[in-house]
């Protein structure tokens, strides 16, 4: 007995390939180490290489927040869910080798989905490389340092070309190539006479898709008895007449497993899930297959939507009443991981005040003031509108403090919105009525007085070729493929 305990190794490895040479993953990863094996991962799908597509930005933000989220939760023992994370990578060797005749298109973007259901933090890891293909690259750059040192040593202290992986994926060949080419400067009357040509023709087809959208939707929610029927998924409308069509054709096929959509309200997004107002959440990604196996599913939602009001409750009390509010601005944010989030907190507030009588904070202290939850990895934070924004990881003590010693700011910046929004409403009614636009809106990341700058301006200037657009004020520019003009809030 003692013979065969003494040839057990203290560490399990897993060989990810037959090949001699291959790259040897511990099964027990230290926090260091599994960052380090995630680093070309990080790298590639980084939201900072998205900055002028923020619907796959926000996707990826959303993702690796709450993938950080299910990786510190193995490592510190919590409970795990099974989580479905979206990510997009650029298709860099296409984009490397198209670069100079494609300059003007949009990159065309891999769609990788990742399904984490393991309490091993070493399958995890593997798991989340092998999905994105980037495993091979990862094995490779491994074995250059094994063969320096051991081969059947794991290569985590090793050298490591990140800096190439980062490259790669970055579209950066030559990191000193900028400097020895002129931009030339891109004027808002420059971009618009280049691209008013390809905006109004794609604006034109796009209305006809729209319609057809309409169409469609407005069919589905008459068969379905739907409450409403939206689409939020960054993408344009002819876009997603493939995803209403699936939807569609469950209708007449499989009509007998839709009962349980009556009187609900259907979003198409880019995750499949239920939210915690309820709403069925449809990727247009997904096969209608996958839709079918959550509809069957929509009974045990509804327990857990029960359970949504009663633990904002308990956490709102301790609180000092204040208003537990969904953030909309969570793409991906289902029933199951919302209530764990909450449970987090209540649980939190419960230990600190072990012993003591009484809650916290007086009984509505910060009523009318709202708290937005969020996934554990992110900071503390009060947003522009005023609601207060807490990570599910938050310990108490600190929650409690931060509340009290931002209150009177959170007030003063609830006035101020409210005061901000019908100034800004006035401003962008008449720099439509003066351009003559069809539609004008700002990006999130856009604040009150930068939109107020840009419109000011437009008033002030006005651009003839801008009649009958529709335009969008972002940071950069761009022309998306229903027509929609991006311009950046201080162009020239």
């Amino acid at each position: 007995m003692l013979a065969c305990l003494r040839k057990i190794p203290s560490k399990s490895v897993i060989r990810t390939g037959p090949r001699r040479g291959s790259w040897l993953l511990p099964r027990f990863l230290s926090h260091a180490e599994s960052k380090a094996a995630l680093k070309p991962f990080y790298f590639a799908v980084h939201p900072d290489l998205f900055g002028q597509f923020p619907a796959e930005r926000a996707t990826n933000e959303d993702s690796l927040k709450r993938l950080n989220s299910y990786i510190d939760n193995i490592e510190n023992k919590y409970p795990v869910n099974p989580t479905h994370l979206t990510f997009y990578l650029k298709d860099c060797v296409k984009q490397l080798e198209q670069q100079q005749i494609r300059r003007n298109q949009d990159p065309k973007f891999k769609t990788v989905r990742i399904s984490l259901f393991s309490r091993d933090l070493s399958f995890t890891v593997q798991q989340i490389l092998k999905s994105c293909g980037m495993h091979e690259d990862v094995v490779n750059v491994q074995n250059k340092s094994s063969d320096r040192h051991d081969v059947s040593t794991p290569g985590f202290g090793g050298p490591a070309d990140w800096l190439q992986t980062y490259r790669m994926y970055g579209d950066k060949r030559n990191i000193h190539e900028s400097q020895f080419q002129k931009k030339p400067k891109i004027t808002l009357t420059s971009f618009i006479y280049e691209q008013i040509k390809d905006a109004k023709e794609k604006l034109d087809s796009s209305e006809k898709a729209y319609e057809e959208t309409m169409r469609i939707s407005q069919q589905i929610s008459a068969e379905l008895e739907l409450r409403d029927l939206s689409l939020d998924c960054g993408w344009t409308c002819a876009s997603c007449q493939g995803a209403l069509k699936n939807l569609l054709y469950l209708c007449k096929e499989k009509m007998s497993d839709l009962y349980t959509l009556r009187g609900r309200s259907v979003v198409l997004t880019r995750w499949t899930g239920v939210d915690p107002h309820g709403n069925i959440m449809l990727n247009v990604e997904d096969v209608p297959q996958y839709w079918l196996a959550l509809f069957g599913t929509l009974e045990d939602y509804d327990v857990l939507l029960h359970q949504v009001p009663l633990w904002e409750k308990r956490l709102s009390e301790p609180l000092g009443n204040i208003s537990i509010v969904y953030d909309k601005t969570s793409p991906s944010l289902g029933v199951p991981e919302y209530l764990n989030h909450l449970h987090r907190l209540v649980m939190g507030l419960r230990r600190f005040r072990f012993g003591r009588i009484g809650y916290p904070l007086k009984p509505a202290t910060f009523k009318g003031i709202e708290c937005n939850i969020l996934s554990p990895n992110g900071p503390m934070s009060l947003s522009d509108n005023g609601q207060f924004r807490v990570p599910a990881s938050t310990p108490a003590e600190l929650l409690v403090d931060f509340l009290l010693q931002n209150k009177q700011k959170s007030l003063n910046l609830q006035e101020k919105l409210n005061k901000n929004i019908a100034e800004e409403q006035e401003v962008i009614s008449t720099c439509k009525q003066t351009l003559g636009l069809k539609s004008l809106r700002k990006d999130e990341s856009v604040s009150f007085q930068q939109m107020m700058t840009c419109c000011q301006a437009l008033i002030q200037q006005p651009l003839d070729e801008l009649f009958g657009t529709r335009v969008i004020v972002s940071k950069y520019y761009q022309v998306s493929d229903d027509g929609q003009i991006t311009i950046p809030w201080d162009w020239q």
